[in-house]
């Protein structure tokens, strides 16, 4: 997949008559919020998911970084003392 974000999905249909249902695995990177009406605060996300759906809906169970918490973590590790040795 490439829009509205790029994925990476390794998966299987369990049942594909009645009680359809599948899972999977996705890596994915640049999912963009404001493609669903959301907004830029956190900016693109990336992370590793555990998905699965069937006909009432689907489901994702993972981490994710928000490229805002990226930078955010990034900058404080940049900018931290140096340890003093003894």
């Amino acid at each position: 997949m490439t829009a509205p974000f790029r994925a990476e999905f390794q998966g299987a249909a369990r049942q594909l008559t009645a009680h359809w249902n599948w899972a999977g695995n996705a890596k994915v990177a640049g999912f963009d919020l404001r493609a669903w009406g959301g907004g830029n605060a956190l900016g693109l996300t990336s992370g590793e998911l555990a998905l699965a759906g069937d006909a009432t809906g689907f489901s994702a169970r993972g981490s994710v970084m928000p490229q805002a918490w990226a930078q955010a973590l990034s900058m404080r590790y940049l900018k931290a003392p140096t340890p003093t040795a003894f």
